[in-house]
């Protein structure tokens, strides 16, 4: 659709919004830009108020003039349109909110047609909905801190005390520090998770690749355990360190169908000297030329005896013995899923946003995930939540049934606001064009009052229904929000009292140093100075935090309490009682030898 002129543009916007008649007290021009920029910020319960209705609240019993609550009107379904475009907290649609008259200015200054061009309050919009759509109200301390700063860059712009471009230049300067910092919180987590991974999966290949040649075979018991013990961790080590399609693991894949045939208890004897003689050697050879430190000549000492014995004639009896046992979540291949959902699940980038709603959850499990990990060998995906700790690590065949139970949906952050500020242009233009045909195809003047009658009353049922939808809307959210904020007070209640019931002697994993928790222990208490002071396991003093700061490093999950102390004061307090005690005792009773006697 070509780009319409301004005159077609106004036109419509007075035939879909169908303003009401101006009261005796109209704002003018001058007076609805300086209302606008007065409007104060919306709380929690107002946040999903339009333009026109904070004007209406603040601003009793005056109306404007046609043009001008045409143009406002639009501009709140805009504003609408991309709200409904994906899934914010509160407190992210209040900001977008209160940028929205801000927008209505720049209109009533120019023109409309300046929505249709690229604008940096559109860059703040935009920006504001990718760097924090993955913002929930349960992120205790860290989330309050995040959303407080935001709200200090945007709260300038709207009470004047920052321009548009500055407000723009301080919300890039501040995500792109947050995202150095996420980076390498992201980073370490996902090496941690994957190495974790890794070893998972060398555990079922190395055991599916054993179960593969020793299932069916007569083999003796010292056999059994060997290559169920030390040749076990043997295959996972080359595993982990070379890979599934490594030379590597090709050859011990080979070695060991070579060493179970060999070692039966009814092995041919031709061949089983001729192994015995070269397969000790190469599996040392080989184990030598790994990128890791194994020691095999013990075990290979023990192989050679075992094949002395079925070479004489005595070999060892075979046993019976169970296969190893494995993980199917580390099968491949999607582990049943249809192809076409296997491919999607795949297909998910890292930094997609999702959100995750347990209906069946009677805690009302609500969250917005982060996707950091997507790796396909295993077919896992990890999650964190906004301030990157960990949340999810589920298989594809999980997520799976997630998505088929709508549990979890993506949120969509894509498109412009200038595309769908000209989007919604187009849909009213439509709507007023298809609205004059009609009439025009109306042959009697009654017909065409009917027609004209009943699109207002279309009009004005629609844009009622579309105000309750959003209150409704509203409603369901701020339940929601208080749900997620009482959750995560009772969160910090209880890292509160926990941190209260610690006593000296207790044991707590603290991040001395980066990207782990070491465990440490509570060396003392200095209440005056609301100290807790912590050293490591030789004695030196590696830590101290106030009470506040050991309890919000729990909510964030960035400390563990390991042990409260609680048994150690205890048993001491119990030791002391008695000994309190014995003091009224004679030596006789203490040793025994009154009873005795």
């Amino acid at each position: 659709m070509a780009l319409p002129t301004l005159k077609t543009i106004n036109a419509a916007l007075k035939g879909y919004y169908t303003p009401p008649k101006p009261s005796f007290s109209v704002f003018d021009n001058d007076a609805l830009k300086t209302a606008l920029y007065a409007l104060p910020g919306l709380s929690k319960e107002e946040h999903i108020d339009t333009i026109l209705t904070q004007i209406q609240t603040h601003h009793t019993g005056i109306s404007l003039q046609p043009g001008d609550h045409a143009t406002i009107a639009f501009i709140d379904d805009c504003v609408s349109t991309i709200l409904g475009a994906t899934d914010l907290g509160f407190k992210i649609e209040a900001f977008i909110r209160d940028i929205a008259p801000l927008i209505a200015v720049q209109a009533l200054e120019h023109d409309l047609l300046i929505l249709l061009q690229p604008q940096k309050i559109f860059n703040i919009i935009e920006l504001v909905i990718q760097e924090c759509i993955g913002w929930n109200e349960d992120l205790g301390v860290l989330g309050d801190q995040y959303m407080e700063k935001i709200a200090t860059i945007i709260n300038g712009m709207v009470y004047g005390r920052l321009d548009v471009d500055q407000c723009n230049d301080k919300l890039i300067d501040f995500f792109a520090k947050e995202q150095v910092i996420y980076d390498k919180m992201e980073d370490a987590l996902c090496a941690k998770e994957l190495e974790v991974l890794v070893g998972q999966k060398g555990k079922y290949y190395a055991a599916e690749l054993l179960n593969k040649h020793m299932a069916d075979k007569p083999l003796s018991l010292f056999i059994i355990c060997m290559l169920q013990g030390s040749w076990y961790e043997l295959l996972q080590q080359v595993f982990i360190h070379c890979g599934q399609k490594s030379e590597s693991w090709q050859n011990i894949s080979q070695l060991t169908e070579t060493l179970t045939c060999s070692l039966q208890t009814n092995a041919d004897k031709e061949e089983t000297r001729q192994l015995a003689e070269l397969l000790p050697s190469n599996i040392i050879e080989f184990v030598a030329l790994t990128p890791f430190e194994w020691s095999v000549e013990d075990c290979m000492e023990e192989v050679k005896d075992e094949y002395a014995g079925i070479l004489s004639g005595d070999p060892s009896p075979a046993c019976d013995f169970e296969l190893l046992e494995t993980d199917a979540t580390m099968k491949p291949g999607g582990q049943g899923i249809q192809s076409g959902i296997q491919q999607k699940i795949a297909a998910l980038k890292k930094g997609q946003w999702f959100l995750f709603d347990d209906k069946n959850d009677s805690n009302e499990k609500i969250a917005r995930i982060r996707l950091i990990l997507n790796w396909q060998d295993t077919d896992r995906l990890l999650f964190t939540n906004h301030n990157r700790r960990k949340i999810m690590n589920i298989s594809y065949h999980e997520f799976a049934g997630y998505l088929s139970s709508n549990t979890i949906r993506q949120l969509d952050s894509n498109g412009t606001i200038e595309a769908t500020v000209k989007a919604q242009l187009v849909v009213v233009i439509r709507k007023v064009q298809a609205q004059k045909k009609r009439e025009i195809q109306a042959r009697e003047a009654k017909q065409l009052k009917t027609i004209s009658r009943q699109y207002r009353l279309t009009r004005r049922s629609e844009i009622l229904a579309a105000n309750e939808g959003q209150k409704q809307q509203a409603k369901e959210k701020l339940q929601r929000a208080n749900v997620l904020v009482q959750k995560a007070t009772k969160k910090k209640r209880a890292a509160e009292v926990a941190v209260a019931g610690l006593n000296i002697d207790a044991w707590v994993k603290l991040p001395v140093m980066e990207g782990t928790l070491t465990p440490c222990r509570l060396a003392a208490i200095i209440p005056g100075a609301d100290k807790y002071i912590f050293t490591n396991r030789v004695g030196i003093k590696v830590a101290d935090y106030s009470a506040r700061q050991l309890s919000q490093m729990i909510v964030t999950e960035n400390s563990e309490i390991l042990d409260t102390g609680v048994e150690f004061e205890n048993v001491l307090e119990s030791v002391i009682s008695g000994l309190r005690a014995n003091k009224e005792k004679s030596f006789d009773a203490l040793s025994g030898t009154e009873s005795a006697a």
